[in-house]
């Protein structure tokens, strides 16, 4: 068995019994299976970085997870193990990892023209290091190409673990988070199953961020004032629209509770135009 990219106890919300239904996108089929066995890829992380993402993002997580199940209040603490939980999450992920390696030859020649500016500000002040620095920038550029060329999903596995989150955090917790329920039509989820708008982000009046938590819960984070219950019941045009965010979000394989004639052809039409929700 391999790790683990959407964590195990995420994903037994969404079976029967310990069966959970799988949709291929790519294959066009369905087939059920259990936790235990999807959502995961041989060597995708370091054993270090399994153990963090147990002990420091997922452990930490599960009593707020559990509190949105059974539709608990949730303390500060919570929010903030939660928001923390669902950032790791959407970079975890193989979408996370193919994000990361479409942005790498921008940051990678944006580190290097950082670099090459030090050093000829330092041949500037001292003549005496100009050879010294030409040979530093050939040497820099050499090390980040090879590093392009031959270890993205090192440095990949390597920012997982680097405290980079305060601000995505910050902003998450900023949101207005309200958990719509439906006990009769179920929350799909995914292997990419955390949602918001790219090309606005999360720090946008208009953002919203959605992620199903349970076949019956899912969060709806957004910017707009939210009154009345933390808790609500999901109208139907509601559970359909964060049902097509996860379809539209799927690298490849979307899971659900119940298998339902309608579920396959959903998935595989797959890009939807999205809408806000009301």
């Amino acid at each position: 068995m391999g790790h683990h990219f959407v964590p195990q106890f995420y994903l037994r919300r969404f079976t029967e019994g310990n069966t959970i239904w799988v949709y291929d996108r790519l294959g066009s089929c369905s087939f059920n299976s259990q936790p235990k066995t999807v959502a995961n890829e041989n060597k995708m992380y370091t054993e270090e970085i399994e153990s963090w993402l147990t002990n420091e993002i997922e452990g930490p997580a599960q009593p707020a997870i559990q509190k949105i199940r059974e539709r608990r209040a949730l303390s500060d603490k919570d929010r903030l193990v939660l928001a923390r939980y669902l950032f790791v999450l959407w970079k975890r992920v193989p979408e996370g990892r193919a994000r990361f390696a479409a942005r790498l030859p921008e940051v990678a020649e944006s580190v290097k023209n950082e670099l090459h500016e030090s050093l000829s500000a330092a041949a500037a002040t001292n003549p005496d290091l100009a050879h010294l620095a030409e040979t530093r920038k050939e040497e820099v550029s050499s090390i980040i190409e090879r590093y392009q060329r031959e270890k993205p999903a090192a440095i990949w596995q390597s920012s997982l673990m680097k405290e980079s989150s305060a601000k995505v955090v910050e902003s998450t917790l900023s949101m207005n988070w309200r958990f719509l329920c439906s006990d009769r039509l179920q929350f799909l989820t995914c292997d990419n199953p955390v949602f918001f708008f790219a090309h606005e982000g999360i720090n946008q009046p208009t953002s919203e961020l959605t992620v199903p938590l349970s076949s019956s819960v899912a969060l709806w984070a957004t910017r707009r004032p939210i009154r009345g219950s933390t808790y609500v019941s999901a109208l139907p045009v509601a559970v359909r629209e964060i049902n097509r965010r996860t379809a539209t979000n799927a690298t490849r394989f979307v899971y659900s509770m119940r298998m339902e004639p309608w579920i396959l052809p959903f998935v595989c039409k797959g890009d939807y135009v999205l809408n806000r929700l009301i």
